[in-house]
């Protein structure tokens, strides 16, 4: 496994090697998030994970809700970091879903750059290099990491993309 520098805010922090970070999987009208902590893959924690709906509403409206939802998340957390998945292609080209979904995206960044939490966008196919093992050892390496074990599968993507950004 590869070792990664990842986010430290403060030297106490560095010091002790534990990291809060917080996942975040963006659909055109929800947000599914995890905060883990913890200083490797192995020993981190899920300390909250939910997904938040945004309500039915003008686009307008539902992206100032995206946008003080994350404000009141990193409020109420601290995170020292965070990982974004990234969208993908559409085979289809632009549809109006993705670029509902992108918006979300650009709008949870933009809080996470305003509160100047360090955010790293990853892309469903690049989690087998953010944890350092092959593709074919994806499933296995992550069936061991508990707290992602532990999540239920639907639940699964927000908690292995913070767990990604812990120290291996």
């Amino acid at each position: 496994m590869k070792n990664h520098a990842r986010f430290y805010r403060d030297q106490k922090t560095c010091e002790s090697g534990t990291v809060k970070v917080i996942g975040f999987r963006c659909t055109k009208d929800s947000i599914s998030w995890a905060v883990v902590e913890g200083a490797q893959y192995i020993d981190a924690i899920v300390i909250e994970r939910r997904v938040a709906a945004a309500p039915r509403d003008t686009r307008e409206k539902q992206l100032a809700w995206v946008a003080k939802e994350v404000r009141e998340i990193l409020a109420r957390f601290t995170p020292d970091g965070a990982a974004i998945l990234a969208a993908g292609g559409a085979r289809g080209g632009l549809t109006d879903s993705l670029v509902q979904r992108i918006e979300v995206d650009g709008v949870v960044r933009s809080v996470l750059g305003a509160c100047s939490i360090p955010a790293k966008s990853v892309k469903k196919q690049s989690i087998c290099t953010e944890f350092g093992v092959k593709r074919s050892e994806i499933d296995s390496f992550l069936a061991d990491i508990s707290c992602i074990s532990a999540t239920p599968k639907s639940h699964q993507e927000p908690v292995i993309l913070a767990v990604s950004q812990v120290r291996g």
